[in-house]
């Protein structure tokens, strides 16, 4: 084995070693674009992941939310809904075999695009579907002026919906970005 194979083995985390507490199959891969990685799979698994078995095991320690991640078939689009109406900033990006972009929103939530590959999705028009975004996935970003950012989304041009949070007064507006993906825009009181 060269030198280059046992870096890659060590970052990888090959090889297994032979005391580890569940056995499992692990599988070099590689992406038509020739990135390496690897599946790794235990040979015991589970049926379900049931809450109620107490046999469940420890939790993840996750520390925090790092980035979403949203796949483009309009990356100077997508550039522009973000960075300029949004007020999001360039972050470095490591030169990955595909292209992109990272952005991070005031306030430090990162925003990775990627360049997707097929048939782009057709845009979900709010018209039709007031409550899909309310009732479906999307992120949410704090507003300080509802009013000031209705201005602004109509200076643009864009559609959007608007809602009032029950009982506490908040205003919720509901907005597509380029690539079809559900935007809320909430101020905070």
């Amino acid at each position: 084995m060269d030198a280059n194979q046992q870096n890659e083995d060590k970052f990888l985390g090959y090889p297994v070693p032979a005391n580890t507490v569940f056995p499992v199959n692990i599988v070099r891969r590689e992406t038509l674009l020739g990135e390496k990685f690897v599946d790794i799979e235990p040979l015991k698994t589970r049926d379900s992941l049931d809450t109620t078995d107490s046999t469940l095991g420890p939790s993840v320690a996750v520390s925090a939310l790092n980035h979403v991640s949203y796949n483009t078939h309009n990356l100077p689009a997508m550039l522009a809904f973000y960075q300029h109406l949004l007020g999001f900033t360039s972050l470095p990006r490591p030169n990955f075999m595909f292209s992109g972009a990272w952005l991070q929103a005031p306030g430090g939530m990162t925003l990775h695009l990627i360049e997707a590959e097929g048939d782009p999705v057709p845009l979900r028009d709010p018209a039709e579907e007031e409550r899909a975004i309310r009732r479906g996935k999307h992120l949410a970003f704090s507003v300080q002026d509802t009013e000031a950012t209705e201005q602004v989304l109509q200076e643009w041009g864009l559609r959007y919906t608007k809602f009032m949070v029950p009982g506490n007064g908040q205003q919720q507006i509901f907005l597509y970005d380029p690539d079809g993906n559900g935007v809320e825009l909430i101020n905070v009181n």
